[in-house]
């Protein structure tokens, strides 16, 4: 009886030894399927990055940042009050962009000085005056690149009076013109090695900006304003 029991026991043991192992080798299979299955995922979405990478580059447009310093030279159309010789003066400002191939757009803050001179008036006696003004200009212009660093930007312009005086006259700044007005604006930029750039416009005034009071028969002309502005710019990026 005691050897049977033996028997039982031996073969017992036998029997959780190859479960045991059959156990363990199915672990070790399963661990094999999950290796080769995690490198056959894993693969193709490596190799999708590039793919994204390169779709994202043709989709993203290129930021632009900078400064720009330039002269500005104005004249206001006039029969009869205004002078309409070109008056120089300076602008300054900040421009930002953003370009993709051959297209692009660009919005700019720009102060800029002007000054104008009236006409005197022998008839009257009335001497000449300067009006000087500090404009605040805001293109908003499109881009498109004619040839390889020359860009062509055209567009609106919203300009507003931020300070004014007058010499040889009473009469305040506004007493003459209007503060606020819209100008087309059409130009040349080219973008220089050293992430420099340059450029000239010319700017038309489409508002009528004289604010000669009614009773006066000047009141009835139409004046406008025109510049030509050279500046140079820099590109922080």
């Amino acid at each position: 009886m005691q050897a049977k029991n033996s028997d039982n026991y031996k073969w017992g043991m036998l029997f959780v030894a190859y479960i045991c192992k059959k156990r363990t080798h199915m672990k070790r299979s399963y661990l094999l399927i999950a290796l080769v299955s995690g490198l056959f995922i894993s693969r193709p979405a490596q190799a999708q990055i590039p793919v994204v990478s390169k779709v994202a580059d043709k989709i993203t447009p290129e930021f632009t940042i900078g400064i720009k310093l330039g002269a500005n030279f104005q004249t206001v159309t006039s029969k009869t009050t205004l002078d309409d010789a070109y008056n120089a003066g300076i602008m300054g400002g900040l421009f930002i962009g953003l370009t993709k191939g051959k297209w692009g757009v660009q919005v700019e803050g720009i102060a800029r000085s002007a000054k104008i001179t009236t006409k005197a008036d022998p008839n009257t006696g009335t001497a000449s005056a300067t009006l000087n003004a500090l404009n605040l200009d805001v293109p908003v212009l499109l881009e498109y690149k004619v040839i390889p660093r020359v860009w062509l930007q055209v567009g609106p312009q919203f300009t507003s009076v931020i300070s004014s005086s007058t010499t040889g006259t009473p009469y305040k700044y506004n007493y003459f013109l209007k503060t606020s007005e819209f100008q087309a604006l059409a130009g040349l930029q080219v973008i220089l090695p050293g992430r420099f750039t340059a450029g000239a416009r010319y700017v038309l005034g489409l508002t009528d900006v004289n604010n000669l009071p009614t009773t006066l028969s000047a009141a009835n002309e139409k004046w406008n304003n025109h510049s030509i502005q050279l500046y140079a710019g820099f590109r922080f990026m």
